[in-house]
């Protein structure tokens, strides 16, 4: 849901719930998160300089990922066109000429500090509570997008989704200089074209966009 208008909070019984309101900036960063399979401090702590937007690349550096690890997080083109959106947005929001953010999400009580990544936990939850869905968070994303990613709508190799989600644990079996190896080199171009796939897949779903039938090229590559 792009825009929550209209949805309201559960209430009891003869009385209006609250209205759902999900600001324009948490929204983009919800996208994010299906977009990029990151995990949710990632992306509300994004930086403007970790981000190489003319090559369509975000490198989490390891002081901000789960196993200290930088990571390379390849950009599909909504996730650019998105990015780029909220980058305009902070620059154009009350007091940033004053007090440029370094965050792509900066939060609107303190420019120099994010938004918090329980702000986009409290987002779904409002959204999820609305449309009376089964409880989910944020982290669901990332194993949702797994498991369709290794079925066989896709087929993409655990190996490849291990390194896309930055699980170090998942070497496929490689040897351990083999896999150091593959560390190093991140995989950039194979992670690519899932992550692509991917963002079809999911724009097909909420019926944005149609399927390409690149499969096989994408097995191919790997």
């Amino acid at each position: 849901i792009k825009d929550p208008a209209g949805l309201r909070k559960p209430a009891p019984e003869g009385e209006k719930g609250d209205p759902v309101y999900i600001g324009p900036a948490v929204s983009i960063a919800l996208r994010l998160l299906l977009l990029t399979l990151a995990r949710r401090t990632e992306v509300a702590g994004m930086r403007i300089d970790e981000l190489d937007l003319s090559q369509a690349a975000w490198v989490i550096p390891g002081v901000r990922t789960k196993n200290g690890k930088p990571l390379l997080v390849p950009l599909s083109g909504e996730a650019v066109s998105l990015i780029t959106a909220a980058i305009d947005l902070a620059r154009n929001a009350p007091g940033a000429n004053e007090t440029p953010s370094p965050f792509v999400f900066p939060s609107p009580r303190n420019r120099l500090k994010p938004i918090t990544s329980a702000s986009l936990s409290h987002a779904l939850r409002d959204l999820r509570l609305a449309l009376a869905l089964p409880r989910f968070t944020p982290h669901d994303f990332r194993r949702t997008a797994s498991t369709v990613m290794a079925s066989e709508r896709l087929g993409i190799t655990m190996f490849l989704i291990g390194r896309i989600i930055n699980h170090t644990t998942e070497t496929g079996g490689a040897a351990p200089v083999t896999a150091k190896h593959y560390a190093l080199h991140q995989y950039a171009s194979e992670k690519r074209s899932a992550l692509k796939a991917w963002e079809h897949l999911l724009l097909e779903i909420v019926g944005e966009r149609e399927r390409p039938n690149n499969v096989k090229q994408l097995r191919a590559a790997q």
